[in-house]
């Protein structure tokens, strides 16, 4: 939650049963200052719905105040940028610049890319499923509350282990 509140998105809920006209606002500073900020905006619509036996339709709509672009989580040491197939749900989490970098190279965008456009300009099969279906998450968490998210240590681990293998190679230092 402490990511939307950063980037100022209006959280609305709607129900849009028949009979039901259930609206819902999520007072995203409140719940932050009464120690939810590391709770996914997720965990929490999910609880808001009601348990109607036709199932609840109450739906949340997100209106950013400024659309988040890729280039502005570049060198955040605190986001990960979660790509994740939608056929199989095999996932692979890296950081906003080996995006930028891949999107770049591919010539479908570049820094100012908006994360909500970046599904849609994957290509590519997935290893596992061979199907071309992207969702892309983007990874927030807080260091100095949380302790380090697992998929933090592996993206670590991946990079010095890179690191290593480059110093371990004759001739000048990277």
């Amino acid at each position: 939650m402490a990511g939307y509140l950063a980037r100022r998105v209006d959280v609305r809920g709607r129900c849009h049963t028949r009979d039901c006209r259930r609206t819902c606002h999520l007072d995203l500073g409140e719940l932050i200052a009464k120690g939810m900020g590391a709770l996914p905006v997720r965990t929490i619509q999910h609880t808001l719905r009601c348990a109607r036996l036709d199932s609840c339709a109450l739906f949340f709509e997100e209106r950013p105040e400024h659309p988040l672009t890729i280039g502005e989580l570049c060198r955040r040491d605190y986001v990960g940028v979660e790509i994740r197939c939608a056929g199989c749900g095999r996932s692979h989490v890296t950081n906003a610049e080996g995006v930028v970098a891949k999107l770049k190279a591919a010539g479908r965008g570049d820094g100012l890319t908006k994360v909500s456009d970046l599904a849609g300009l994957l290509k590519g099969v997935c290893k596992a499923c061979k199907i071309s279906r992207w969702s892309v998450a983007i990874l927030w968490f807080d260091p100095s509350s949380q302790k380090v998210p697992s998929w933090k240590q592996e993206f670590d681990r991946r990079r010095e282990l890179r690191w290593r293998e480059r110093m371990d190679k004759p001739g000048p230092p990277p």
